[in-house]
Formats: C-alpha cells, structure tokens, sequence
C-alpha cells in the first residue's frame, strides 16, 4: 500500500537520522580519547621524569659543596637518576628526545660527582627535554580541541538536518493523510446531520487509498439519495393511482346530467360534495404529504394500508383494531372520500393545514 509505504519512509528515515548523529557522536569521542591516552602515555610520563631527575641535582650537596654526602646516600642518588634517565629513555616520541637523552646519559655520572660545568649541560639538557615535551603536549592538546569543536559542530549539523527532515516529513505526512482524512471526517460528519448535499472534495494530493475511500463515500451518498428520491416517486405514483382509481368510483356512483339541453356551461374548478378533488389539489396534497415531516399513513375505510411518508418507512402501521391506533397517533378522516389519514405526534400542524386544504378542495 502506498499510504504504508509512505508512513513507513518517514519514520525509518527519522530513525536513520538519530543513529548517523549517535554513531557520529560516538566516532569524535572515539578520535578524541587517543589524542588524551598520546598525551598521558608519550609526554606526561617523560615530563615526571626529567622533574625526577632535576629534584636530584636541587638536593642539598648535589653541586658538590657543603658536607660530604655519604657513599649510601650518594649510591641512592645515582639509582634514583638512572632510572628516571631509564623511563625517559624508554618513552621517546618525539624526533629531538633520543640525542638529549644520549647526552644526559654521558654527562650524568661527572654532574652527580659534583663537576659544575656537567651538572650545568645535564640541567640544561634536562630543561630542554622538558621543553619538547611540553611543547608535545600542547599539540596534542591543540588536535583533541580541534576533533571536539569538529565533532560538536558535526552534531550540530546533523541536528539541523534532522530537524529540517522531521518537519519536512510531518509536513508532507499531514498534508498526504491528515488533511485528507480530515476531510472524509468532516463529510461523514454532515451526513450524519441529514445535510445529504456533503460530498467529499476531489483528494488531489492524499495517497491512493485515501482518495478510493473518499470516492467511495461521496458513491454512496449519492445512490443513497437517489434511491430515496425513487422511493419518493413511487409513493407518489402510488398514491396518485389510487386516487385515480376512488375518483373513478365516485364518478360511477354520481348521477348522470338529465338535461337535453345543447348549451353547456364552463367547468367548475370545485368539486360537488362526496368527489374526489382536482388533480391539481391531488398533487399538492401528495406532495405536502412527502414534505412532512412525521410519520404519516394513509390508510382506506377498513383500516388497511395504502401509503405512507418518508418518516414512516421503518414503522410498522400504528392500526390495532380499526378505527383504534396506536397511542400518539391520531386518525384523521379525508372529507369526500373514505380514506384517512393516520398522523404522528409531530404532525399535528401540519395536518391541520393539510386537513383544511382536503376541505376547502372537497368543499
């Protein structure tokens, strides 16, 4: 179905947007934790050591004036140097560490006897092993800052398109199916307040299903107003024959003229007393019958079902044992003939009304 594929787009590809900035989020930190382990592993562990070995040379006696230190306290010295020598040499990274660290090894036994013109070169050697390293550090420092702020900026521009794509897939989602469901909604709703003339506009842009259903509906609605209007005619038609056949009857029950006389005279628009009224005043009294808007029977002497309205359709005729009806129904006999009506209980207006048009045209 298009309209589940649609759905289906939209929502996966908003899913797919929210893994890409997670898996991006993952991989700068991920390129940011290195950057800080070079900095700990390569710089931080040399720079310990060349402050171990320059504390030595800063002990008291360590320039070789002053007490004599003792040979134990000398031999701990020269342990203590040789191992951060050791450790400095064993974390070389950078291109300048291994010629500085060569040249503190062969200065370093003459500058902790005491030779003033080695320990000054050691010490110097030593500072600038500090120095390369620390400037190590600052680059790491620099490349760690600059994956973060890329990496932020990269989240960043993943949020923006996620939420330009989220809207533009809400937009184009309420638009494709909330609107035209809507739409439908809103037709059924005035179809259920008897406001049969709601049909459903032409769904240009809603998905295949939305617009078959939309279709369908205003299909419906009118073969449902055009089997009602059928069903109108035929009680009309219904009625009108009958009241042919009872105007045929009571023209063969009259008198018939005994006059030989030639002249005629013009015809009278009334009817004598005991006729059935003109076809114009048949008319208007079946389709004031159509036009109420209770349940209306016409029924014949006997109580017998002839016809009936619109509203009557789904009742059963309200007649127990004639003339008794059912209680809220009234029976209301038509003057000049030997039918009557059976009328609801909102009907009593109009049945007054219509009631005073059957006299007038029977009188």
């Amino acid at each position: 179905m298009k309209l589940q594929r649609e759905t289906t787009f939209g929502v996966w590809a908003l899913i797919s947007l929210v893994v890409m900035v997670s898996l991006s989020a993952i991989v700068v930190l991920q390129r940011m934790s290195p950057a800080i382990g070079q900095i700990l592993d390569e710089n931080v562990y040399s720079e310990e050591a060349v402050e171990e070995m320059l504390s030595i040379f800063a002990e008291p006696g360590a320039d070789g004036y002053g007490a004599e230190m003792e040979p134990q306290t000398q031999r701990a010295r020269a342990m203590r140097f040789a191992d951060a020598l050791e450790r400095a040499r064993s974390n070389v990274t950078e291109p300048e560490e291994p010629a500085l660290v060569e040249e503190i090894h062969l200065k370093s036994v003459e500058a902790l006897a005491g030779d003033p013109q080695a320990r000054a070169l050691v010490v110097q050697s030593l500072r600038r092993l500090g120095d390369v390293n620390r400037s190590s550090m600052r680059r790491s420092d620099a490349l760690a800052r600059r994956l973060g702020i890329g990496g932020a900026w990269a989240c960043a521009i993943l949020g923006v398109v996620g939420f330009s794509l989220g809207v533009l897939v809400l937009r184009r989602m309420r638009r494709r199916i909330e609107i035209p469901v809507e739409e439908i909604r809103q037709t059924l709703e005035r179809l259920r307040s008897e406001d049969l003339q709601a049909r459903c506009r032409p769904l240009v842009q809603a998905p295949a299903e939305l617009a078959q259903i939309a279709s369908a509906t205003n299909w419906l609605v009118d073969t449902l107003q055009l089997a009602q209007a059928t069903a109108v005619h035929a009680r009309a038609q219904t009625l009108h024959d009958l009241a042919a056949s009872d105007e045929a009857s009571c023209d063969a029950s009259s008198p018939r003229p005994t006059s030989t006389s030639t002249t005629s005279t013009p015809s009278s628009t009334s009817t004598a007393p005991g006729m059935w009224p003109s076809s114009s005043v048949r008319a208007a009294l079946l389709s004031a019958m159509d036009l109420d808007t209770a349940p209306r029977f016409l029924v014949d002497a006997a109580g017998v079902e002839l016809g009936r309205n619109a509203p009557a359709l789904d009742l059963a005729a309200p007649t127990k044992a004639w003339p008794i009806v059912d209680e809220g129904f009234v029976a209301l006999k038509i003057p000049g003939t030997q039918l009557s009506w059976l009328l609801g209980p909102s009907s009593s207006s109009s049945s007054s009304s219509l009631s005073s048009s059957s006299s007038d045209s029977a009188g």
